[in-house]
């Protein structure tokens, strides 16, 4: 699922937001160059996290910040995390 999405260009826009392994909710960033979309490498907290989900991104032509929670059934933390 996409929960957010921000373009700096015609070349250059991010997508971000969740999905679900089977087991855990994983983080989800897409990256579009103006071709195609790719999706990044994502990172995630250590220890046992059964839910990340990113609700927010905002880009400029060469940074991308990305916001979000993560759980494992008790109080969300907030995440937040620097892409390229």
């Amino acid at each position: 699922m996409l929960n957010a999405v921000t373009a700096t260009s015609a070349g250059n826009a991010w997508a971000v937001g969740d999905f679900f392994t089977g087991t855990a909710g994983k983080i989800l960033i897409l990256r579009w160059n103006g071709t195609k979309w790719a999706q990044t490498a994502s990172p995630n907290p250590a220890g046992l996290v059964t839910e990340m989900i990113l609700e927010g991104v905002a880009a400029s032509a060469s940074n991308a910040w990305a916001v979000g929670n993560f759980g494992n059934g008790g109080p969300a933390q907030v995440f937040a995390s620097h892409c390229c």
